[in-house]
């Protein structure tokens, strides 16, 4: 390879298994599934009039094997900060979709519990 050459390479991730659309007034809703159809992630971004922007999204994930369970993260950002609430059912049957008077156990941790989780 002479000096004068260069060399790009270019990874590409494709996912075939997503929505992503546009919100009026700047933003975006992406919806993401796996493949397999164990795992879904919501996720909606609006650029409020200060320019920040706000965060509201949501995965749910369905485990098998020894830990069968279905693992629910709801999670939302904006000026007040970030807020995250989880419930993992195990046992649960395998189903994505919530129904609509379904209830979720909410876990509250502190921050010290989650800065001594980082390490």
């Amino acid at each position: 390879m002479s000096p004068k050459t260069i060399a790009v390479l270019v990874l590409v991730l494709w996912i075939n298994s997503f929505e992503l659309t546009a919100v009026l007034g700047g933003g975006y809703q992406l919806n993401l599934t796996h493949p397999d159809g164990s795992a879904t992630r919501r996720e909606s971004v609006v650029v409020d009039p200060e320019g920040n922007a706000q965060v509201d999204g949501e995965i749910r994930q369905i485990f098998s094997g020894p830990h069968e369970g279905s693992l629910v993260i709801l999670y939302k950002t904006g000026p007040e900060g970030y807020r995250i609430r989880y419930t993992y059912a195990a046992g649960a049957e395998n189903s994505l979709t919530s129904s609509k008077n379904e209830t979720f156990s909410i876990k509250r941790l502190g921050p010290n519990a989650l800065k001594s989780s980082v390490g």
